[in-house]
């Protein structure tokens, strides 16, 4: 049928094969018989990327996380002005409501690569000689920049989410 090969690509079913595609762009999937036990049938994933933004739950209020993190987040980006990495940083931390403090803390997602032909960074110090040293060090300034924060006490723990976007 040539109007079906001009927009569409028919995809063969295998074992072990992973199929990603634009969802934007029209497109259908056959009903595949078979075998009803999932140890041995099709498995579907849905999913879509949408750009990082920050989160939270719990006991604080927007605006008082906002006025809390703003001199946190003003010192990484001095720090990481000229960055030496690329790629995404994600860390959830607990603040414990009755002392508006940073309890626990936690990497979700680092997907960072170290580029040693990028700036070093805008603090003067000397620059990483490593990727694994490179990673630690935004970890580490991230992870010093909000334990400093200090959060308006509430009677409820609230959990953050930030994404860093480093580009």
């Amino acid at each position: 049928d040539l109007l079906n090969a001009d927009f569409f690509q028919e995809v063969e079913p295998a074992f072990n094969r992973l199929v990603v595609f634009d969802a934007r762009i029209p497109h259908g999937v056959r009903r595949v018989e078979g075998t009803r036990d999932p140890r041995n049938a099709r498995l579907v994933i849905h999913g879509w990327f949408t750009e990082p933004e920050p989160h939270f739950s719990g006991g604080l209020e927007e605006e008082d996380i906002v006025g809390a993190l703003k001199p946190a987040l003003l010192a990484i980006a001095e720090t990481f002005a000229e960055p030496y990495v690329t790629g995404l940083l994600s860390v959830s931390f607990e603040v414990a409501g009755p002392r508006g403090a940073v309890t626990s803390w936690r990497v979700l997602a680092d997907t960072l690569v170290y580029d040693p032909s990028l700036c070093g960074p805008a603090d003067g110090s000397t620059p990483p000689t490593s990727a694994a040293q490179a990673r630690q060090r935004v970890h580490e300034v991230v992870e010093a920049q909000l334990r400093a924060c200090s959060f308006p006490a509430t009677e409820e723990n609230t959990v953050i989410t930030i994404p860093f976007v480093f580009d």
